[in-house]
């Protein structure tokens, strides 16, 4: 089939011309490398800590329990003062990880991590 007869055909049953294709292949190249540099610059983005509700979330437990592994020195915390009447508890990352590595959290639902991981850039924080 010529270039002719496929740009006919194009205006008749709708299809996309040669060069619609091309602008849409070139648009998605654009796209494609805006997107990989928006991966480099958030990749290595992570909170350090975490609060008892994003540990709670991300293995797959309830924030009573989370605070119960800390009661019980499972899990070690620190607590920040002026942040409320007791102040509020954070969790290292590294212990969140130990805590996962150890088989105390369920599986992590990639979802969690992704919402974290969102949270944590729309906070601005590292």
């Amino acid at each position: 089939m010529s270039l002719g007869s496929m740009n006919d055909c194009a205006s008749r049953c709708g299809h996309p011309t040669q060069k619609q294709l091309e602008s849409i292949k070139t648009a998605l190249r654009d796209l494609s490398n805006q997107l990989s540099e928006v991966r480099q610059l958030i990749g290595g983005r992570t909170k350090e800590h975490l609060t008892v509700k994003e540990v709670a979330e991300m293995t797959g437990r309830a924030e009573y329990t989370v605070r119960r592994w800390i009661t019980e020195g499972r899990l070690t915390a620190t607590r920040i003062k002026q942040t409320g009447s007791r102040g509020r508890l954070l969790i290292q990352r590294e212990e969140l990880n130990r805590l996962i590595g150890s088989g105390m959290g369920a599986a992590i639902p990639s979802t969690s991590l992704l919402q974290l991981s969102e949270r944590d850039r729309s906070q601005g924080q590292s």
